[in-house]
């Protein structure tokens, strides 16, 4: 293996390995309660490892940019190290996966660390899709294999609305630790797992939209229109590897191989960039820094036939088999990428395709873009949501399972197999969902099964508010309830804030307060919110609506019944 050399290093890490350090901070934790060890994890344990992690991520890339040298593979690696604030939202999800399996919440620091197998990742990113195996080989050769890969093919489901022509984001994630066979720096880093992410050029220039918009929805639920630019770009991007292996085959002289290299380096610097494996805690201004030198390659003839196309369609769509059609019948003459896309053009030119349809929808996702980037809260929304809430609806679900003994599965999943409620689950025309029954028979415990379940599946922004008479008319009359609801749907999609802020930034408190305006207002403001195109579709969920406050009671009836009438991603 070779010797490789490098950056500044830890003299302590260098003494006794990173892996030693990891164990001694993990023994350091021992017999913190459940309540503290995430905290434990975030604010002790992993500033001390940050940076180590960081200096390994910068000598791995160096390793494996030699040994794909080595070996002739057209390829690119980065890297990242996961900041705080991703770590966090991976725990939280890898913490419902566990409790969907029975496992329960995490008890130890330990087993929350083992569980962040990608807290460094690297990714491979190969010119050729040709290429993916002989990059899978070489990990399998300079790296120890700590479980199965996690194999992303193409014919995953891809978004809510739209059926993808060109299929789902293709790579292979390898969870790794080094070879026992590394010397050098390289063997300060044995044992600790880390990632590596193997997949093609044209998927990560696709992956730059697909990732952020479909599966993080940083902009909120996509339309069907979007869903097919978010599809259409993954072709543009097949397209363009298309050119390149056709160019591979018939370019000799060196100034075509030089244009052959320029276009294979727009594409990498399309995909690079501070966010490269898709992490989202970087600043999404730069969701489509490197673009430039991409799109400044369309020919000028292709710039000056674009008008042209638009004002020939009429409205009819074009057929994955004609476009496969057109790439695979392109005549022996052409030669240049000029040529190529003159004989795309020209084929185009005799399509009755929308063109202008494609242009209004990538217009909408520019603008669904722009909005994504100014979802993240200012202080101005922190303020307006503390003011908003009335209560934290999931600390005081903790607090009723608590009293009434804990939460047992056994006691609700048969409700999830019940027809009615499948029924409600299932059918988009079924919006109404009421269990009745005697007091004592274990209806809140039945919710509170029901809510868990619903937030692991997380196809939904899920709100609920459970009533007790215990609790002071303050509490538990309509407008509170509303103030709730609403407060843990911006909770889950904060772009919906500006809703609120439209009428707070000039009516302050008195917006949610005021006895006689704020039901009504904050009525209307939850029903613009859910007619957001961003929207995601919602259920709201009231436990023992016969304690609210017998005052409004009436009120918040209404409210339901016109929601679940009237609002069609409203449950």
């Amino acid at each position: 293996m070779a010797q490789l050399m490098i950056r500044p290093r830890n003299d302590s890490v260098i003494e006794r390995g990173l892996y030693s350090k990891i164990e001694k901070l993990l023994s350091k934790s021992e017999g913190k309660s459940d309540a503290t060890i995430k905290s434990t994890f975030l604010d002790t344990i992993w500033p001390e490892l940050e940076q180590d992690y960081r200096l390994m991520v910068g000598n791995l890339i160096i390793y494996c940019e030699h040994e794909i040298q080595q070996r002739g593979i057209s390829a690119k690696v980065d890297g990242r190290v996961k900041a705080s604030s991703s770590i966090n939202k991976t725990l939280h999800r890898r913490e419902q996966h566990r409790m969907s399996k029975g496992l329960g919440v995490y008890e130890r620091v330990e087993d929350m660390f083992r569980d962040m197998h990608d807290l460094a990742g690297l990714r491979i990113i190969v010119d050729y899709p040709s290429q993916l195996e002989r990059a899978n080989q070489l990990v399998l050769e300079c790296f120890h294999q700590e479980n199965k890969p996690n194999v992303f093919t193409r014919d995953r489901p891809v978004g809510q609305s739209w059926d993808a022509w060109f299929g789902a984001y293709e790579s292979c994630n390898h969870h790794v630790t080094l070879d026992t066979r590394a010397t050098g720096i390289l063997q300060v880093y044995r044992h600790v797992v880390f990632e590596i992410q193997l997949t093609s050029l044209p998927e990560s220039l696709y992956n730059k939209l697909a990732h952020p918009l479909l599966y993080k929805q940083k902009s909120g639920k996509m339309s069907r229109q979007d869903e097919m630019v978010i599809d259409l770009s993954h072709g543009l991007s097949l397209c363009y590897s298309i050119c390149l292996l056709y160019m591979q085959d018939k370019l000799d002289d060196h100034d075509k191989q030089a244009d052959q290299q320029e276009l294979r380096n727009a594409m990498r610097n399309a995909v690079s960039g501070p966010d490269t494996q898709g992490e989202g805690d970087k600043d999404e201004d730069q969701l489509t820094d490197g673009m430039g030198p991409l799109v400044g390659m369309i020919p000028d003839m292709v710039r000056r036939q674009i008008p042209n196309l638009s004002s020939k369609s009429n409205g009819k769509t074009v057929s994955t088999e004609l476009f496969t059609g057109i790439l695979s019948a392109l005549p022996e003459a052409c030669d240049s990428p000029e040529s190529i896309w003159s004989s795309i053009i020209t084929r185009l030119t005799n399509w009755d395709a929308r063109i202008g349809a494609v242009e209004a929808a990538m217009e909408k996702q520019t603008k669904a873009i722009e909005k994504a980037q100014n979802t993240s809260q200012s202080e101005a929304d922190k303020k307006c949501l503390t003011d908003l809430r009335v209560i934290n609806p999931s600390h005081h679900k903790k607090a009723v399972q608590k009293a009434k003994g804990g939460l047992l599965k056994d006691a609700y999943r048969w409700v999830l197999h019940h027809e009615d409620y499948l029924r409600f689950r299932n059918n988009p025309d079924n919006r109404l969902l009421w269990i009745k029954g005697d007091p004592g028979k274990g209806k809140t415990m039945l919710l509170c099964g029901i809510i868990d379940e619903l937030l692991s599946e997380d196809r939904e922004s899920i709100s609920f508010f459970f009533c007790e008479a215990t609790q002071s008319d303050q509490k538990r009359n309509a407008t509170a309830v509303l103030r709730s609801l609403i407060w843990l749907l911006c909770t889950d999609q904060p772009h919906l804030v500006s809703y609120i802020r439209e009428r707070y930034d000039s009516e302050g408190k008195d917006l949610f307060e005021d006895e006689t305006t704020a039901f009504p207002a904050l009525e209307e403001i939850l029903i613009d919110m859910l007619h957001d195109s961003n929207c995601r579709d919602s259920i709201f969920i009231i436990d023992a609506l016969d304690e609210s406050s017998d005052n409004t009671r009436s009120d918040l009836i209404n409210l339901i019944i016109q929601l679940s009438d009237s609002i069609h991603n409203a449950k």
